[in-house]
Parts: structure tokens; C-alpha cells; sequence
């Protein structure tokens, strides 16, 4: 079974995504800054417009992809980039916000679970960082929910 970490720096952000988290999810709270979290993750999802900069590749719309990191900074191995979207600053319609954040998240999910039956190294253990995901536009009970209703699907 595949466990998350959300990690944020805000105590009000981590307590919001702490209350959207469903029963019989494996995941664990970290709160403070980037340099004390703990490098325990194999993955890190992480918005493509700055995987892709960072870690190489090609975006395909719709689509996520696994990136390798062999920068030796600090994020995990592997880099799971989100399908391309724009970062959000203004509001947003919550319901379409959640449909689109959904699908997003569900793209993520479907390329762990195709990273992991091509057989290559396991992605086990995947770091989400919700204050550096370019949502700021959209509130965080909208995307929590979003993304733990994808991670239920793993």
C-alpha cells in the first residue's frame, strides 16, 4: 500500500489537509520548514511547470509522468509531474476546481501505479508538498480532498 506525506510550513494548511484525510489512508503530517522534513519519500509530486524545468522530460497534456532525479538536491528520487496546468492565483469555482484538481491528482496515481508495475524501482512513499503546488487561488479544503479521493484509488 502506497503512504503519503503532506508537508507544508503553515500550521493552518497542514490542520486542513489533516481533516480532509478519509480513514484507512496511510498518511503523515510533517509541518515546518523544507531542510528539517524528513528524506524518507521515494516520490514527490510536484507540479510539471517545475519538474520538468528541474528534472527533464516532455509534458504531455492530461497526462503525469515519473521523472528520475539525478540532481542530488534535496527533493526524492523520483519526481512524479503533474499533467501541465497554470498556476492558480485568483478564485476559482470550487466544484470545477475539484473535478480538474481530481483528475490532475488521478493522473499522478495512474503513473506510481504504472511506475511500479513496469518493475522498476517501488514508489512506496510519496512526499506532496501543499504549500508549493501553485494553487494558492483555490482553498485547501478543495485540493486535500481532491487528492486524497485520487490517492484512495492506488
Amino acid at each position: 500500500m502506497t503512504r503519503f506525506m503532506v508537508a507544508a510550513q503553515s500550521h493552518t494548511t497542514i490542520e486542513r489537509w489533516r481533516d480532509a484525510k478519509p480513514a484507512g489512508l496511510d498518511v503523515a503530517f510533517f509541518e515546518g520548514p523544507p531542510a528539517k522534513r524528513p528524506d524518507d519519500c521515494d516520490a514527490e509530486i510536484m507540479p510539471g511547470f517545475m519538474a520538468y524545468d528541474r528534472y527533464g522530460g516532455t509534458p504531455v497534456a492530461g497526462q503525469s509522468q515519473v521523472l528520475a532525479n539525478f540532481r542530488n538536491d534535496s527533493a526524492p528520487k523520483f519526481i512524479v509531474a503533474t499533467p501541465p496546468y497554470a498556476p492558480t492565483v485568483g478564485r476559482v469555482d470550487k466544484e470545477i476546481a475539484d473535478r480538474k484538481l481530481f483528475d490532475m491528482f488521478h493522473a499522478c496515481m495512474n503513473a506510481i501505479t504504472s511506475h511500479n508495475n513496469a518493475g522498476k524501482s517501488k514508489i512506496e512513499y510519496v512526499l506532496i508538498v501543499a504549500d508549493a503546488l501553485g494553487l494558492e487561488g483555490i482553498p485547501h479544503d478543495v485540493v486535500s480532498s481532491s487528492f486524497f479521493r485520487a490517492a484512495a484509488d492506488i
